[in-house]
């Protein structure tokens, strides 16, 4: 989601995605603002689980494996 910034993290991210191979897709929505981004991205979400963070989060390696597993694994 790029939310109209003025750094290079947009093409960053395009770059390492054609790097890793990823299948990849950079949505921009023009509003400035957390929500106008997470209502624009939201809203194009097509897989039934979808994770959110900012440019500057950084993970531990296993984060995502295991809260999608903490996720899937109690009702």
């Amino acid at each position: 989601m790029d939310n109209n910034s003025t750094d290079d993290t947009a093409e960053r991210a395009d770059g390492a995605a054609a790097q890793l191979g990823l299948d990849y897709r950079r949505i921009f929505e023009r509003k400035q603002g957390k929500h106008h981004a997470l209502n624009a991205a939201l809203g194009r979400v097509t897989t039934p689980l979808v994770v959110t963070v900012d440019a500057d989060t950084h993970l531990q390696r296993e984060s995502l494996t295991r809260l999608i597993v903490r996720l899937t694994s109690t009702p």
